[in-house]
């Protein structure tokens, strides 16, 4: 689990956000289910990422870190 939670930490810091996608704004984040499709390196991965680091905080992976070790 440590493993997943590294590589996710690293995702994060090196996604920036100076760029957004104009497609975050027309993307309806509330369904249960989005489907990105397009060719490869069309920043699909890099979209969800962007959204992820501004919409979540940081800290909470630390949070579930912090709690699977009790």
């Amino acid at each position: 689990m440590e493993t997943l939670f590294s590589k996710h930490d690293r995702c994060m810091r090196i996604t920036t956000t100076k760029l957004a996608r104009d497609m975050m704004d027309e993307t309806n984040w509330d369904t249960r289910l989005i489907c990105l499709q397009g060719p490869r390196g069309v920043c699909k991965s890099t979209l969800l990422r962007q959204y992820i680091k501004l919409h979540y905080p940081l800290t909470r992976c630390t949070n579930m870190r912090l709690g699977a070790k009790r």
